[in-house]
């Protein structure tokens, strides 16, 4: 499946309400989009998964990675560079997608699906990716010419 197709499954299983029609587009650009979904809140590999991100807010923050946390029919949203992020849960306009009990997808700062799997996602491998891209890498190059 292209990459074209994963995106629009994406948009089609995640159509928040009390948002405005642009939900994941308003990040293009400007944020990495990370989504762990399940249909269940209770699932371990669920809370493994959420576990793990955690306590990775300075390099979420550094990597411009917002996360939204889907489960079933509701979600909320981590945003690791704002000063503060609601725990509330909003319901989504209708159910998730039950193909998969769990997934991870990652959505980069084009809106292009870069990672999709069903199985727990490891921070450093996280990391890896998203500092393997070419965006990244120049947003590291213009970093360090900064610094110098």
């Amino acid at each position: 499946m292209n990459n074209l197709k994963v995106f629009l499954l994406i948009l089609g299983c995640i159509s928040f309400s009390k948002m405005n029609g642009q939900d994941l587009i308003q990040h293009q650009w400007k944020n990495r989009i990370l989504i762990v979904q399940s249909t269940e809140g209770i699932s371990p590999i669920y809370q493994q998964q959420i576990a793990e991100f955690m306590d990775a807010k300075e390099e979420f923050a550094e990597r411009k990675l917002v996360l939204y946390q889907v489960v079933d029919d509701k979600y909320r949203i981590f945003d690791y560079q704002a000063e503060e992020n609601s725990e509330e849960w909003k319901a989504a306009a209708e159910n998730l997608s039950k193909e998969d009990d769990f997934r991870v997808i990652l959505i980069g700062l084009d809106s292009e699906v870069k990672l999709g799997q069903t199985k727990l996602l490891g921070k450093s491998e996280l990391f890896e990716i998203i500092d393997a891209m070419f965006m990244r890498k120049n947003e590291l190059k213009k970093k360090s010419e900064v610094k110098n």
